[in-house]
């Protein structure tokens, strides 16, 4: 009756010394989350997750970040002074953009600390389809719209038994000018779905292909058959 993915972690966002007590919700909206997680001498991490999305978004207070492989990662691209890294654990591509002036101590370690900018204490780590330098640098534009809000509309035309849904993620922008974000489809989203503009990029899922947009909503249309009024009795 139930499908149970497990989980394997195969990288860990902290803070140095960082000892939070709890996660909690800190803010939820119509399809995204704000975990935050502080510790008893007032250091947090918050981290911000869309239902979608290729990114999770991370802001702190008081520590340096720190990112932990589980298992040996292999770095592919960036330096210690690079606004992005790519790099790969167990078949898995990663990249992780933070502002400008951030710097990155011990990139060839299993633990890598990022020191930046008072005004910049964030980073996003994007789930990459594959790790050419092209598709990071494709995502890097994108990575700097952090959600502030998630809103699904919806209404159903009574004449044509359609309903109508629309899905659409609010911006703040930490570094550049693009307000726009990148969104991951599942296929009841894109299927037969003639208002998108599915990009080249696809990541696997046990409900099968999802198809990347560029954006910040998207709609979707489907036709209602009305559901049975009684069920039969079959003993």
């Amino acid at each position: 009756v139930q499908v149970v993915m497990p989980h394997f972690p195969q990288i860990v966002v902290s803070g140095e010394n960082f000892k939070p007590k709890d996660a909690r919700l800190d803010k939820y909206t119509d399809f995204a989350a704000d975990i935050l997680m502080a510790d008893e001498g007032g250091k947090k991490l918050k981290g911000s997750i869309v239902r979608g999305s290729p990114f999770v978004y991370f802001t702190f207070e008081g520590m340096k970040a720190e990112i932990r492989f589980v298992e040996k990662g292999k770095l592919w691209y960036g330096n210690d002074n690079s606004d992005a890294i790519g790099f790969t654990v167990n078949h898995a591509h990663y990249a992780i953009f933070v502002g400008r002036g951030s710097k990155w101590k011990n990139l060839n370690s299993s633990t890598i600390t990022l020191e930046t900018q008072k005004d910049k204490n964030f980073l996003v780590v994007a789930l990459l389809p594959d790790n050419k330098k092209t598709t990071l640098e494709f995502y890097k534009k994108y990575a700097y719209a952090f959600p502030t809000n998630t809103i699904v509309e919806w209404k159903y035309d009574r004449e044509s038994s359609k309903v109508y849904t629309k899905f659409i993620l609010q911006t703040e922008i930490k570094e550049g000018t693009n307000n726009k974000t990148l969104i991951s489809l599942l296929p009841h989203h894109w299927r037969n779905n003639n208002k998108i503009k599915p990009l080249e990029y696809i990541y696997p899922s046990i409900r099968g292909k999802m198809k990347l947009i560029e954006g910040n909503e998207f709609s979707v249309e489907y036709v209602y058959h009305g559901i049975l009024p009684w069920l039969p009795n079959v003993g």
